[in-house]
């Protein structure tokens, strides 16, 4: 009896089917694909898009299928043009060759490699051969010294060494998958430090495996991954190239966000717009219902409202909408989607979103917008990528894990990422300030309500009285202020796939104490940057009464609030953090630029000015630029009509060392823009030490003693010797235009 048993378990645990890819017995080239044909009965195509990026397409029984490719929820966008490459053979594997890489196929059996292009430098190795069945799996050798960033939006991780990752979506009642740890939005992709990145073509789920062996499964009989090499953001640039390319938010997609439950789509919700317009609030949008108890009778009434106020409306809806009325007729721009129909994750929620976003594109000239939860590889083309429903387990500490979350969302090119100010349940006043001060500097930030009852507080910014009301507005006051920089670096992500918030291995791969999460080569989990010149390291404890520490790469750094300098390289202990206070440092060479703060008009409309356009200046010892992208913020005519202007802002250390040359080049590139401008004042706040005299141009500026008369002045410059900045206003230029500022603190001019 216990044989019988032992062979029954035996039964029960063997894989219904499982084999490899056998010796090569062909390999044949045509119309720029290599076939090759197994001895186990299976076909493999390779294929080139570009130099370096390329498909490995395994048919098990000689079928290529590829059911990620319906027109609808198709994961890949790139139209097939394979690139001719050059296919040698040597003694044990066959090469392919492009300008960038080599591939080797090794024959017996069929195994991969991938080297750069000197053919020695190794990439990835296959331990084993490709293996196929019930469930199909890469097994590739890995370097003691590798990381591994990717797998989408993994809560509370962005590297991924030691850990087997789930590539999988799974919403139950428990939500589980919205604590830490959880995959609210996880993707089939992963890169590697190595200079290597992986796209498994596929809406199945699967486990990732980064252990001394790294191993990637998914559940399906079948095998279609692409391949990228480079630094990581040339990864996310080839991964987006083949995905599709982050949506571009619209400008008012970048401002706060309310979405606290509304259930009956009332005009409750323009009570609370005037709210904010009463205490000088900035707010970009609202969702005026809750997608459950749904009542949209009034949605139309409140979006004119909120409309006369600069305010945009949303819709936390479902399936059942008209939604070509809505956005015709009643000017919605954004759709929440939520678990009500969105539950089923991976292609049905692709799907959706597809469906949702087209409708707002193709039935106005607005940019769309979603917000989801259980999206996939390529859900990043649609959607705001949410963290779900947080709170449920120890709220007070998901502050802490919610940074990596964010950031490690980023290496998956998901830039738009965010989870509910202050958490979805509970929260505290303390909680409340610290969220909002650190997504100031990220893409997206919202608040939702827990299922609020008669009687419960509201969770407004103001709701927890003063001093909290006067920080909280003091955040979305800098946000309003820092739009600019966020919006270009925005056109950067949609561009290139490189998000706004960075790891930090993203701009300092070559410190390896930024490449982890623990140890001394993992310093940098919960802080990031924000482009390429800002560090934010929040304050995710309740710290009032302590001091805070971050890491700060080489170089020179300063603080962004109170000018003090800082040393990089080693880690800044006993940071001041009470009176919330908080780290943001400038990386030195950066420039900033800020429009003036959003604010209300006596009509209680909302004002958002991009005049007098302010640059904040730290220069350092050569060359640094930024070039500003401005638009209407609003529409794709940037894209279609070029309808866009970019000022280069550069700061350049000439020879004399005394001196520095702020040169703005006011029409860089594009056609201008519906809003533009037509004439803009200039400020610049510039770091340093006090200069001798200002010019612009060769015309002297006068140097004004006292900020009083300077504010008042139409040019001059002022020096506060306090934080050491010299603040420098000239005289209204048409936008367009181009000038100097030279700043010489010698004798040289």
């Amino acid at each position: 009896m216990k044989k019988i048993l032992f062979a029954l378990a035996s039964i029960i645990c063997t894989p219904l089917f499982s084999a490899q890819l056998g010796n090569i017995t062909s390999i044949n080239e045509q119309n720029n694909e290599f076939e090759i044909k197994t001895s186990d009965g299976t076909v493999t195509k390779i294929i080139f898009y570009r130099p370096d990026i390329f498909r490995i397409w395994v048919g098990p029984n000689g079928q290529l299928t590829d059911p990620a490719s319906e027109e609808e929820t198709a994961i890949v966008v790139y139209d097939d043009n394979p690139i001719r490459v050059n296919q040698s053979e040597e003694n044990d594997y066959y090469k392919i060759e492009s300008d960038a890489i080599v591939l080797r196929i090794y024959k017996n059996p069929c195994m991969f490699s991938l080297y750069k292009k000197d053919n020695s430098t190794l990439l990835f190795e296959e331990n084993k051969p490709i293996t196929y069945g019930a469930e199909t799996y890469q097994s590739i050798n890995r370097n003691s010294d590798d990381y591994f960033y990717g797998c989408g939006m993994q809560n509370g991780h962005f590297c991924h060494n030691d850990r087997n990752i789930q590539i999988e979506n799974i919403y139950d009642d428990n939500q589980n998958i919205w604590n830490e740890h959880g995959t609210p939005n996880a993707v089939s992709f992963y890169m590697s430090l190595k200079g290597y990145g992986v796209f498994r073509n596929t809406y199945e789920g699967g486990t990732y495996e980064f252990q001394s062996t790294v191993k990637t499964t998914h559940k399906e009989n079948r095998f279609d991954a692409y391949y990228f090499a480079g630094s990581l953001k040339e990864i996310l640039e080839g991964y987006t190239f083949i995905t599709g390319r982050p949506f571009l938010t619209p400008l008012w997609g970048l401002e706060f966000g309310d979405a606290d439950r509304y259930n009956d789509g009332s005009f409750e919700c323009v009570k609370f717009a005037d709210e904010y317009i009463d205490k000088q609030i900035p707010v970009g949008w609202f969702l005026p219902n809750d997608g459950y108890n749904m009542d949209f009778s009034r949605v139309p009434e409140v979006s004119e409202e909120l409309t006369k106020r600069g305010i945009v409306t949303g819709m936390w809806t479902d399936k059942k909408l008209d939604f070509k009325k809505y956005v015709t007729d009643h000017n919605i721009r954004l759709f929440k989607l939520d678990i009500a129909w969105v539950g089923k994750g991976t292609k049905f929620s692709m799907n959706a979103c597809n469906t949702v976003y087209n409708h707002i594109e193709n039935n106005s000239d607005a940019r769309g917008m979603i917000w989801t939860t259980l999206g996939w590889s390529g859900n990043h083309r649609y959607s705001i990528m949410w963290t779900g429903d947080n709170g449920y387990s120890n709220p007070d500490d998901w502050i802490r894990w919610h940074i990596p979350t964010v950031i490690g969302s980023g290496l998956s090119a998901q830039n738009a990422s965010t989870g509910d100010i202050d958490g979805i349940y509970g929260g505290t006043a303390d909680r409340y300030v610290r969220d909002l001060q650190w997504k100031t500097f990220t893409t997206n930030m919202m608040i939702i309500d827990n299922w609020k009852v008669a009687g419960e507080e509201w969770k407004k910014p103001w709701s927890y009285g003063e001093p909290y009301t006067s920080h909280n507005r003091e955040s979305l006051k800098l946000k309003s202020r820092l739009m600019p920089y966020l919006y270009t670096y925005s056109h950067e992500a949609y561009n290139t796939g490189v998000p706004v918030s960075r790891a930090c291995v993203l701009e300092f791969s070559e410190d390896p104490k930024t490449r982890g999460e623990s140890g001394k080569n993992g310093v940098t989990k919960h802080q990031f940057m924000c482009g390429k010149w800002l560090m934010v390291a929040p304050v995710y404890e309740s710290a009032e009464t302590r001091e805070w520490s971050f890491y700060l790469p080489q170089g020179k750094w300063t603080d962004f609030f109170t000018g003090k300098e800082y040393e990089g390289d080693k880690i800044i202990k006993g940071y001041d953090v009470t009176d919330y206070k908080f780290p943001v440092m400038v990386r030195n060479g950066g420039i900033i630029p800020m429009y003036p703060e959003s604010y209300y008009n006596d009509n209680r409309q909302q004002q958002k000015p991009r005049d007098p356009l302010t640059f904040d200046i730290y220069p350092s010892n050569k060359k640094t630029q930024f070039e500003l992208m401005e638009d209407d913020g609003l529409t794709y005519k940037f894209k279609t009509d070029l309808m866009y202007n970019k000022t280069l802002i550069e700061c350049d250390p000439i020879s004399q060392s005394d001196a520095v040359t702020i040169k703005i080049v006011g029409q860089y590139g594009g056609n201008g823009y519906e809003g533009m401008p037509e004439k803009r004042n200039y400020r610049f706040q510039v770091h340093g030490s006090k200069p001798q005299t200002v010019f612009i141009e060769m015309d002297k500026l006068t140097e004004i003693n006292d900020t009083a008369t300077f504010e008042n002045a139409a040019d001059g410059w002022y020096f506060d010797s306090g934080i050491n900045i010299t603040y420098i206003k000239i005289k209204s230029k048409k936008a367009k235009s181009s000038f100097s500022v030279i700043i010489s603190r010698g004798t040289s001019y």
